[in-house]
């Protein structure tokens, strides 16, 4: 737990003063936070934000993305008409953490916010979201889990894109047909057993930390087949455009 950051110190990750820089952690309430780090070779951060604001557009990019857990995904209406930001946007994916060892397809909702509401104010690319994950049982959308990714040691030959998520902040939200309930739930529902029992419940995994080993191997897989293409990806956007 001594390397355990709560979200609502999300900041102190995008230093040096955060211990864990890649595996996973687990805190004293039982929420576990997941650190990953993958260098993008002859990539810029602009070339990330491209590919969240105009370059996944859909199913086939999301695919290539991670050809073996992604299986599609659509974005709130009219998204890549901003092209400069993915703040007040929502993606909406289907996936799994790990098909290939037992990880279970599931519906999440990823509702970017403003880095600056997580105290983040960062000059680079930071990304955040709330992640939230589809259970008719508990009245439709339930919001389980934090991220951010962010741009770091950029350079002319590349960057790091760092990864942080926190798991097991579970909330119900406004449109949830069990809203009025919202406060019992959430007191309920953040407790040691039950984000044991939502782990297998979204994921199949044994317990929180578990889901956190998936998440971890997932998301280094995924931004490492993103490095690989998506210098070239932005060029031949560039080549159309031109």
């Amino acid at each position: 737990a001594e390397a355990y950051v709560p979200v609502s110190e999300m900041a102190k990750v995008v230093t040096e003063d955060s211990a864990l820089r890649s595996g996973v952690a687990v805190g004293p309430d039982g929420m576990v936070l997941v650190a990953s780090a993958v260098d993008f070779p002859g990539c810029s951060a602009e070339m990330l934000r491209w590919w969240f604001c105009e370059g996944c557009r859909g199913s086939e990019e999301y695919v290539r993305w991670h050809p073996g857990d992604h299986f599609s995904c659509h974005w709130s209406d009219g998204w890549y008409r901003r092209r400069d930001s993915v703040v007040g946007e929502t993606h909406f994916v289907s996936e799994a953490f790990g098909a290939d060892r037992g990880g279970k397809a599931q519906t999440l909702r990823i509702q970017f916010k403003d880095p600056k509401s997580y105290g983040v104010d960062l000059s680079t690319l930071a990304l955040c979201a709330r992640v939230g994950v589809y259970d008719p049982g508990l009245g439709g959308w339930v919001d389980i889990a934090h991220f951010i990714h962010f741009a770091a040691a950029e350079a002319p030959d590349g960057f790091q894109l760092r990864s942080r998520f926190w798991l097991g902040d579970i909330a119900i939200p406004p449109d949830n047909a069990l809203r009025l309930c919202a406060g019992l739930l959430a007191a309920v529902l953040n407790t040691r057993l039950a984000r044991s029992f939502a782990a297998r419940v979204v994921d199949g995994r044994r317990s929180l930390f578990d889901l956190g080993v998936a998440t971890y191997r997932h998301a280094t897989e995924e931004f490492t087949v993103l490095a690989s293409f998506l210098a070239d990806a932005y060029r031949r956007r560039e080549d159309a455009s031109s």
